[in-house]
């Protein structure tokens, strides 16, 4: 089951996290799963392909210095999907225990407001691909900083392979359906982009990552499959997010 649940929460004492928030949200959200099943939760902190992904912070604050300040009575959400079954009922359980409470996110104080799901009754994979329909231009937007790695090098740059070969790489590791490794994206080529580059501040570390807009387009000699399979990635996209730290707020991306 694919589905992104929506959290706010309500700035009682002004503070700041690093870079968007994200790593302070995803250590808020590992917290909240270790409370509905301590082992579980270790077990997932555990695995290197993590069935979900997060936002970073969002709503009204000012950003200087690596850190965004949050502002008393403004609200601020992030969102979680998930991308297995499984970890779509721990994040049910989650939900059910957003109990009124008092939260530190960074060195700021909020409260927690209401939660709930983005995507009505979820979706399938099954239905991610019933829905797809051949494109052969593709634009995507991303939203928050996204970078990829290739032997230990980051990629600033959204190449097809490298943000397409991603999203079907997060697809096979947890969807009941695999996609063909054996399709070449090199055929695949970007009509036009506007992107740049921002740094990104975590706790012990920075990473660089890019935003902004690019285009595809695939030959119209090209067989449908291809620009079909295209469509599917960047629909899952919208919910996996791309690239490297998505469970951390990075490779927030839309169509």
């Amino acid at each position: 089951m694919l589905q992104r649940f929506r959290f706010t929460l309500k700035c009682l004492q002004a503070g700041r996290v690093r870079g968007m928030g994200g790593g302070e949200v995803h250590g808020l959200l590992f917290s909240l799963l270790g409370e509905a099943g301590k082992e579980r939760a270790e077990g997932l902190h555990k695995t290197s392909k993590k069935p979900f992904s997060l936002s970073p912070l969002q709503g009204i604050g000012k950003r200087h210095n690596g850190f965004f300040y949050l502002q008393p009575g403004e609200i601020y959400s992030f969102t979680v999907a998930s991308l297995t079954e499984e970890m779509h009922h721990q994040l049910e359980e989650v939900v059910a225990r957003w109990s009124p409470r008092e939260i530190e996110l960074g060195t700021a104080l909020l409260a927690t407001q209401d939660v709930g799901p983005e995507i009505p009754g979820g979706i399938t994979y099954q239905e991610l691909v019933a829905k797809a329909q051949a494109r052969h231009n593709t634009s995507l937007e991303f939203v928050t900083p996204t970078s990829f790695r290739q032997r230990g090098t980051q990629i600033l740059f959204p190449q097809p392979e490298y943000v397409f070969g991603s999203l079907r790489q997060r697809w096979n590791d947890h969807g009941p359906i695999q996609l063909p490794l054996d399709l070449d994206l090199t055929q695949v080529r970007v009509t036009r982009h506007r992107i740049h580059t921002q740094v990104l501040h975590f706790k012990n570390y920075k990473i660089i990552g890019f935003t902004g807009r690019c285009s595809y387009q695939v030959s119209e000699k090209t067989p449908d499959f291809l620009p079909w399979l295209l469509s599917v990635l960047a629909n899952f996209g919208e919910i996996a997010g791309v690239g490297y730290k998505t469970t951390m707020g990075m490779g927030v991306m839309r169509r």
